[in-house]
């Protein structure tokens, strides 16, 4: 790269003034973690829970893409699932989990939830399914059952009165489960293409288990022995074989313990996660979108 000087002061000056700026914004992260990391953790007892049992309920919005190919390997229609298939876009759903912390600055986590949601209305275009051909007017049924259990382990780097900051890895296994029933404008194609006799109805359905690793970092606040706020970013980033994907699950949450042994709390959850696979269970892609709100209430033990 070439370096051109001009003698002019005034230039060299605001430089050396951009210059500085540029430092600062890049030492105010490193001053804030060396803030946490130097915060007095006195002599009294730490404000994070050794254990705890939690159970909440979301209310989630969705936004997801599906495309299932032939089984001669063709690509198929990528569609949108609330807007084609009728899928609900805003349901609400349960969710439980907890932690443990095996040793103070280790932690397992555990959760899980079930996303079930159903559609039904006609189809306003034509698109391929699977083997399936379905035409605009063709009346669609279908079911998407999600579910999800997350498990982990975390260490923490940073841990004091007011701040745990923690690093991790875990796994995302969801259990997929889609079937589509169509009616009317409906053609069934063999691996060559050609079309094939109905009695009026089709149905296709998908089931697969992804199991998909991810990397975890988080940081707690704690403005009082009672109150907190956590965040916490799982990402997962992968291809091997005949499957790849990645993955985005982030959360922000406001925790107030009630007493020693009771606490509730406040969270929103952003999900952006896209698969593709080819193999007998899931020939296809899926990009699975949400954001979440949530309110819950932890055991503590």
């Amino acid at each position: 790269m070439r370096t051109m000087v001009k003698h002019s002061t005034p230039t060299v000056g605001r430089r050396a003034r951009g210059g500085r700026r540029w430092l600062a914004a890049a030492a105010l992260p490193l001053a804030l973690l060396a803030q946490a990391a130097n915060a007095d953790d006195g002599t009294a007892a730490l404000p994070w829970k050794r254990a705890a049992l939690q159970l909440g309920v979301q209310a989630l919005t969705f936004d997801s893409e599906m495309a299932l190919n032939t089984s001669s390997g063709n690509l198929g229609t990528s569609i949108n699932l609330e807007e084609v298939l009728g899928l609900d876009e805003d349901i609400s759903a349960y969710r439980v989990g907890g932690y443990w912390r095996v040793w103070p600055r280790h932690r397992l986590d555990l959760e899980y939830y079930e996303i079930n949601r159903a559609g039904s209305q006609a189809a306003t275009i034509d698109f391929d399914f699977g083997d399936i051909a379905i035409g605009a007017g063709a009346q669609l049924d279908t079911e998407l059952n999600i579910n999800t259990l997350k498990a982990s382990y975390s260490y923490s780097f940073i841990q004091n009165r007011r701040w745990d900051v923690t690093g991790g890895l875990g796994l995302h296994a969801m259990d997929i489960g889609l079937r589509l029933t169509a009616s009317g404008a409906v053609v069934i194609k063999d691996p060559d293409g050609v079309a094939l006799e109905t009695d009026g109805a089709v149905t296709d359905s998908v089931d697969a288990l992804a199991p998909l690793p991810v990397l975890s970092a988080g940081v707690a606040y704690a403005f009082t022995d009672r109150l907190f706020l956590r965040t916490r970013a799982d990402v997962f980033a992968i291809e091997i074989g005949n499957y790849g994907g990645h993955m985005f699950d982030g959360i922000l949450g406001l925790d107030y313990d009630v007493s020693k042994h009771f606490g509730i709390g406040a969270a929103l959850n952003v999900v952006r996660m896209g698969v593709e696979a080819k193999d007998d269970d899931f020939r296809g892609s899926l990009d699975y979108n949400y954001e979440a709100a949530m309110i819950y209430a932890r055991l503590f033990m």
